[in-house]
């Protein structure tokens, strides 16, 4: 396939972009929601192979003692003095991110326009005449592919990977009960 020079840095730099803001929209939304649900996965892995089967164990024992556990379990409260500050960071991020997709969206297509009304003008060497509905149709094509390809591996690889080593937490538990009964 011979490409017009102009053409084919139209292709590149189109298929770029729309990848571009397909993976940055995608992280900030899908992948970020899963990461949470991933978390929320592995801790609960992590207490049901490390902490209940103690509990259970202590509620066989003497079901008092279960109970008076549960009542300071229950009592704890969670710090959440910091939540104002990652909250705000966040949406710092957000905000960066907007401004540069919008800098990197607006310079990419200014070129991609340069380049086509070059090609129409010139219409000879770099600047050969070309179309642009070809190359997006071909972009959203390949982009409809790399989304899906994207959605099943996060939604059923990705977010079923348990990266916590269970027994690494076992043997710090272990290790504290130790330097405390020492």
């Amino acid at each position: 396939m011979n490409l017009p020079k102009s053409e084919f840095v139209c292709i590149v730099l189109f298929q770029v972009l729309i990848f571009f803001i397909f993976i940055t929209v995608f992280f900030f939304t899908y992948t970020t929601q899963t990461e949470q649900f991933v978390l929320k996965n592995q801790l609960g892995f992590l207490v049901d192979q490390t902490i209940t089967p103690y509990l259970k164990f202590m509620n066989e024992v003497d079901p008092n003692d279960g109970k008076s556990l549960l009542k300071e379990v229950n009592a704890i409260k969670v710090d959440t003095t910091g939540d104002s500050e990652i909250t705000k960071s966040n949406n710092d991020i957000v905000i960066k991110t907007v401004i540069i997709l919008s800098i990197t969206v607006l310079i990419i297509l200014g070129i991609i326009a340069a380049l086509f009304l070059l090609s129409r003008k010139i219409n000879s060497g770099f600047f050969t005449n070309f179309h642009l509905k070809p190359i997006i149709v071909e972009s959203m094509i390949i982009l409809l592919f790399v989304a899906i390809t994207e959605f099943v591996f996060l939604t059923y690889f990705g977010s079923r990977f348990i990266s916590i080593d269970v027994n690494k937490v076992k043997i710090a538990l272990i290790d504290k009960i130790k330097s405390f009964i020492i």
